[in-house]
């Protein structure tokens, strides 16, 4: 989140940022219950989309997860890739 900051910092951008910890998925995971650990992440997912304007995955097995969701909200499901799109998007604002 740090990276996150200071990328904005350096566009000129004050930004707000939400973290959200999905309780329970990456046992679910770790237990090879691939359906609910992406059911969960797609809840959280659809909730986030009603308050806020991108979404940054902290983990790349969660990037499974967007697929068959409803909402048009952008999703950055790499860290490297996702902060360098998050300067991208802040430098053309």
């Amino acid at each position: 989140m740090d990276l996150l900051k200071r990328q904005a910092c350096e566009a000129g951008k004050d930004v707000a940022i939400e973290h959200v910890l999905v309780q329970g998925a990456f046992q679910l995971l770790a237990g090879g219950d691939v359906e609910a650990h992406d059911a969960q992440i797609r809840q959280a997912l659809e909730e986030l989309s009603q308050k806020v304007d991108v979404v940054v995955l902290a983990q790349a097995s969660m990037a499974r997860a967007v697929r068959g969701t409803a909402h048009s909200l952008p999703v950055l499901t790499s860290l490297v890739l996702g902060v360098e799109n998050v300067k991208r998007r802040l430098e053309q604002r």
